[in-house]
């Protein structure tokens, strides 16, 4: 859990309160909900899970 906190707190891609996200359909929404803003958006998501990956990869 420690490596996924410090990763979320590098990578910083937030989309932020009042940011536009769009859904798998293509459907824009508006983030109102500060517990939504403070999730990393897809990018930082990818970021952390190719951290992770590295990591493994090194301990083999």
């Amino acid at each position: 859990m420690r490596l996924i906190r410090v990763l979320i707190l590098v990578v910083g891609n937030y989309c932020g309160v009042g940011a536009t996200v769009y859904d798998d359909d293509g459907k824009a929404h508006v983030v109102e909900h500060d517990g939504v803003a403070k999730h990393p958006g897809d990018s930082g998501r990818k970021e952390i899970a190719d951290r992770i990956i590295e990591k493994l990869k090194n301990q083999e």
